[in-house]
């Protein structure tokens, strides 16, 4: 996969992030969550998490978002929130 690609990738599931971040808050507090800091309400997680006695990509992280875009079988301009849980 080239950079160019994978910058768009990272974008999408960016976008895809805060998308879900605004899905789960109260519509009053809708108005303080920016593109630009929208990150800072994520917790600080550990990406991996060790379960069965293996390492395990931790659920609604930036890296699962980029994967679960990569998974899917449509255009990147087409991929929605509902697509990717």
């Amino acid at each position: 996969m080239n950079g160019s690609k994978s910058k768009k990738i990272r974008k999408k599931a960016d976008e895809l992030m805060y998308e879900w971040l605004h899905s789960l808050v109260p519509e009053e507090d809708r108005e303080s969550i920016t593109k630009e800091n929208y990150k800072d309400f994520f917790p600080t997680l550990e990406k991996y998490i060790y379960q069965n006695q293996r390492l395990s990509l931790s659920s609604f992280t930036e890296r699962w978002f980029i994967q679960q875009v990569k998974k899917q079988k449509k255009k990147l301009n087409e991929i929605t929130l509902q697509d990717v849980m």
